[in-house]
C-alpha cells in the first residue's frame, strides 16, 4: 500500500500493485484507471474498503469508535425523520448508512458517505447525485482535509444541495456544520452550526425537510 498526495497536501492511501485482500488477489489495475466494469468485478468485501477518485482506488481507513457511533446515530435519526416526512408528504424520501454515491462514471469517481438522504421511487436502486438531498460525513483526524475541502467541492460540483460535516470528541458529537448550495452555484456556503452549547435544543432545520433531533437522541 502506498500514499497518494492529493490537492492541498492531503494524504489518501491507495492500493499498490502487489497486495491481497482476504483470499482475493488484487490485480494491478485496482490502483488506477479503475472503470465501472472493473469495479463491478471486484468482491463486495473489497468494494466496501475503497473509494474511487478520478479512476484511482483509495483505501478507506478503519473508523474509530466515535466515527462509527456518530455515523450510526445520525443515520438512524435521519432515516426516522426522512420516512416520517415521506409518509406525511407522499414524497419518496429515505436515508442510507455507508453506501456508495457515484459522482461520475468516466473517469470513475465515487465516494462512500457516512449517511446519504435521498428522494426516489422505491425499487430504483442506489441514489445518484440528482436524487441526493443531503450527504453527511463524520470528520476524522486523518481525513479532515479530504472531508472538509475535497469532498465538499466534489459533492457541490455534483449538485448535492446540502452537506453536513460532523465533529466528534470524547465519545459524543460536539459539532455539526450545515452547508448548502445557493441557487445556480457550485460552491457550498455555511448555513448553520449546531453544538450542544450553542443549540441545546439539538438540530433544527426545515431543509431539505423538517428535521428535529435532540442531542440525547444522538448519544452513543
Amino acid at each position: 500500500m502506498v500514499d497518494r498526495i492529493g490537492r492541498g497536501g492531503a494524504v489518501e492511501p491507495v492500493w499498490d500493485t502487489l497486495t491481497h485482500h482476504e483470499d482475493y488477489a488484487i490485480p494491478y489495475w485496482v490502483s488506477e484507471n479503475v472503470t465501472v466494469h472493473m469495479w463491478q468485478a471486484m468482491p463486495e468485501s473489497l468494494c466496501r474498503r475503497l473509494e474511487v477518485v478520478d479512476g484511482r482506488a483509495v483505501l478507506l481507513g478503519s473508523p474509530t469508535d466515535d466515527h462509527q457511533g456518530a455515523a450510526l446515530s445520525l443515520g438512524i435519526g435521519l432515516r426516522s425523520h426522512a420516512r416520517a416526512y415521506a409518509q406525511a408528504s407522499g414524497r419518496p424520501v429515505d436515508a442510507l448508512y455507508g453506501y456508495d454515491l457515484r459522482l461520475r462514471t468516466d473517469p470513475l469517481h465515487h465516494r462512500r458517505p457516512d449517511v446519504i438522504v435521498y428522494g426516489q421511487a422505491p425499487g430504483r436502486g442506489l441514489p445518484t447525485p440528482s436524487d441526493t438531498l443531503l450527504v453527511v460525513e463524520v470528520v476524522s483526524p486523518s481525513s479532515r482535509v479530504i472531508d472538509t475541502v475535497h469532498k465538499s467541492a466534489e459533492y457541490a460540483a455534483a449538485g448535492v444541495p446540502h452537506y453536513w460535516t460532523v465533529e466528534t470528541g470524547d465519545g459524543s458529537i460536539c459539532a455539526i456544520s450545515w452547508y448548502a448550495l445557493p441557487d445556480g452555484d457550485k460552491r457550498y456556503r455555511l448555513r448553520a452550526q449546531w453544538t450542544p452549547q450553542l443549540t441545546p435544543e439539538g438540530i433544527w432545520t426545515d431543509a431539505p425537510f423538517p428535521i428535529r433531533i435532540a442531542w440525547d437522541e444522538l448519544a452513543f
